[in-house]
C-alpha cells in the first residue's frame, strides 16, 4: 500500500453546516440511493407521507458548505487495504500518478481519498474508502474538467451519484465496473461531450486538484441549498423542535 500522505491544503474549517430535508428528496434520487429494493420499499412510505403533508424531516448528518484536507492514515483501511491497493495499482497502470492520500474531516462519515492524475490525458482519479454506520465501501471515479466550467465524472458506484447535481456537473455511473472498464467508458463519454463544451480544461496539477475539488463541493452545496434539499443547521434545528 502506498504511504503517500501529503494532502492538498485547504482554508480554516468553515462554520456553515446544513442538514438534509428528506422531504425534498426526489423519487429518482431515492431509487438511485437505495442499495436494494427492500430499502426503497421501507423508505418510500416515509417520503410519500412527508411530501403529501409538506412536512420537513431532517437527517441526522450535517453537511459542510466548504471542506478542508488533512493527511489520512491508511492503517484505518483494515480489511479493505488489499482491495484498495489492488485498485490503486490498476489505476496507476492506466497512466495515473498517485500524489496524495487525504481525508475530509467535515464530512459526516469516515473517509480516506487517494488522489491521482494523468498529465497526458488531463484527468484526475479518486479512490474513496467510506465508512458509514451502515456501510464500508470502496469506489473509484475519473474526473475531467471541461472548458465550459463543468466537467465529467465517471464512477463505479451508483449511490455516489444518487443526489442531483448542478447541470454542468455531468456524471455517469457504471456500478461495479473495473478501473479499466470505467476509464474506457469515461474516455468514450468525454469524446462525445468535449467538442460542445469547448474542449478539455487543463493542465492538471496538485494545486489545481485541490481547488477543483473544493469548488466542485461548494457548487454542489449551493445547488442543494437552492433547491431546498439542504437547510442551514440552525434553521433545521428550530424546525425540528
Amino acid at each position: 500500500m502506498a504511504q503517500e500522505t501529503n494532502a492538498p491544503m485547504g482554508p480554516a474549517a468553515p462554520p456553515q453546516y446544513y442538514r438534509l430535508n428528506v422531504a425534498k428528496v426526489t423519487w429518482p434520487e431515492l431509487r438511485r440511493a437505495s442499495a436494494n429494493p427492500f430499502v426503497f420499499i421501507m423508505s418510500a412510505p416515509i417520503l410519500a407521507f412527508c411530501k403529501l403533508f409538506r412536512l420537513s424531516l431532517f437527517s441526522a448528518e450535517y453537511f459542510p458548505h466548504d471542506i478542508t484536507y488533512l493527511p489520512a492514515d491508511v492503517n484505518t483501511l483494515g480489511a479493505r487495504a488489499e482491495r484498495v491497493d489492488h485498485i490503486l495499482r490498476s489505476v496507476v497502470g492506466l497512466g495515473f500518478e498517485h500524489f496524495s492520500t487525504f481525508r475530509v474531516p467535515e464530512l459526516p462519515y469516515d473517509n480516506v481519498i487517494f488522489a491521482l492524475m494523468n498529465r497526458e490525458e488531463q484527468a484526475y482519479a479518486d479512490i474513496y474508502h467510506v465508512i458509514t454506520p451502515m456501510k464500508n465501501i470502496v469506489y473509484t471515479e475519473f474526473v475531467t474538467c471541461l472548458a465550459d466550467g463543468g466537467g465529467l465524472t465517471t464512477v463505479n458506484n451508483r449511490e455516489a451519484v444518487a443526489t442531483e447535481s448542478p447541470p454542468l456537473a455531468r456524471r455517469q455511473a457504471l456500478h461495479g465496473a473495473s478501473p479499466e472498464a470505467l476509464w474506457q467508458a469515461h474516455r468514450a463519454k468525454l469524446a462525445e461531450l468535449a467538442p460542445a463544451a469547448g474542449g478539455v480544461s487543463g493542465p492538471v496539477s496538485v494545486e489545481h486538484y485541490a481547488e477543483r475539488f473544493r469548488q466542485a463541493w461548494r457548487r454542489f452545496a449551493d445547488f442543494q441549498v437552492q433547491r431546498g434539499a439542504w437547510v442551514p443547521a440552525e434553521q433545521a434545528g428550530k424546525q425540528g423542535q
